[in-house]
């Protein structure tokens, strides 16, 4: 990260917060939904910042946990309890 942007102590929440929604859009405890998660988080976000604004990629990859929690709650590839 130290040779993409300045590392400050303010960078932390942003990353830890969409590390958070890839994982529960992967599943929890499933690696192989956490990777998922990330990619369909990673090519979402390109979308949004490509053909909507840049500004509103976050928009996009909490619209797409919503509509997992909506329709498989317990994630991509998460086990039903």
């Amino acid at each position: 990260m130290i040779l993409l942007t300045d590392v400050t102590p303010m960078l932390a929440p942003s990353y830890t917060l969409l590390a958070f929604t890839i994982v529960i859009i992967g599943g929890l405890g499933s690696p192989t939904g956490a990777l998922v998660g990330g990619v369909l988080i990673g090519v979402s976000e390109a979308l949004a910042g490509f053909f909507v604004m840049p500004s509103m990629k976050a928009m996009f990859s909490f619209g797409l946990l919503i509509l997992v929690l909506l329709f498989r709650p317990q994630g991509l590839f998460g086990r039903k309890p």
